[in-house]
């Protein structure tokens, strides 16, 4: 049976291939593999399947993504953050406030971390949060982001936001430094 799932995955995958879009019974097809108990390499499969698709193919999968099996979720997210899709970032720091599963935070906070996309100015707009498990989160997504991947954006801003934030993540003399070369 997963083997015949994960033929059919492939031909829907093979309409990317050759230019079509993906029809309304693929992409239930895709959701019905990343939803219901499947090995992981269906998982896999379905979700690479997502990945090559149109953003629209992409808002179907985030827009439902809580309804997917926690392991087809866990395997989704560092494949959301390898996109060019501004909303599947977004989505993902979103989530880290609005969740409970910590061990989704963890795959959350080190898939984001690794990102090659730009997220600093998306993670800057929700600093300004009243939740402390938020901020939290978010102090230590920065952190594991590391120093050098913020310092290039915090030098192209004429004066650094939420600095002391800033300070309490990475130290007075590293945002100092900045200082002096802004």
């Amino acid at each position: 049976m997963s083997i015949q799932r994960l033929k059919l995955i492939k031909k829907i995958q093979m309409h990317v291939y050759y230019g079509l879009d993906y029809t309304p019974d693929a992409v239930t097809y895709l959701f019905e593999s990343v939803s219901t108990k499947q090995p992981n390499y269906v998982y896999v499969a379905a979700l690479l399947a997502f990945m090559q698709g149109e953003e629209a193919v992409l808002d179907y999968l985030l827009d439902r993504f809580d309804e997917l099996d926690q392991q087809a979720l866990y395997l989704a997210i560092p494949m959301l953050v390898c996109t060019q899709y501004v909303r599947c970032y977004s989505f993902c720091i979103d989530r880290l406030g609005a969740i409970s599963d910590e061990e989704e935070v963890t795959i959350l906070v080190y898939s984001l971390a690794s990102a090659e996309y730009e997220i600093l100015p998306l993670i800057i707009e929700k600093l300004i949060t009243d939740s402390r498990v938020y901020l939290a989160r978010l102090k230590r997504l920065l952190k594991k982001m590391g120093f050098a991947k913020v310092q290039a954006y915090l030098m192209l801003s004429p004066s650094i936001p939420f600095e002391a934030i800033f300070r309490e993540i990475f130290g007075d003399s590293k945002i100092d430094e900045i200082k002096h070369k802004i």
